[in-house]
């Protein structure tokens, strides 16, 4: 069963969060759930659930890119991937 998620049809800002999410990604910029929630809000998101679908999209996306670049070698992608893993901030809410 396919797993059902909360975005829908992404509106502009929502690619914008995603981009700039990336975008910290790249640069090395650590977050928080605040943090996260702080940027997210500049975009006008404020819904947790949106906020945490759209960081996982952002970290999917990246995860994609580094492991579908040819330019490195197998050994240099998996570490990237778990640099990546380790930079993942924990949106999970109760």
């Amino acid at each position: 069963m396919k797993k059902k998620n909360n975005l829908g049809k992404l509106t502009d800002n929502s690619w914008r969060f995603v981009n700039a999410i990336e975008g910290d990604m790249i640069t090395g910029k650590s977050h928080n759930k605040p943090s996260v929630e702080k940027l997210a809000k500049t975009f006008g998101i404020t819904n947790q659930n949106i906020i945490k679908e759209l960081t996982e999209l952002a970290i999917v996306r990246q995860a994609r890119y580094i492991s579908q670049d040819i330019r490195h070698d197998l050994q240099y992608k998996y570490w990237k991937i778990v640099e990546l893993y380790k930079i993942q901030v924990n949106l999970s809410h109760r």
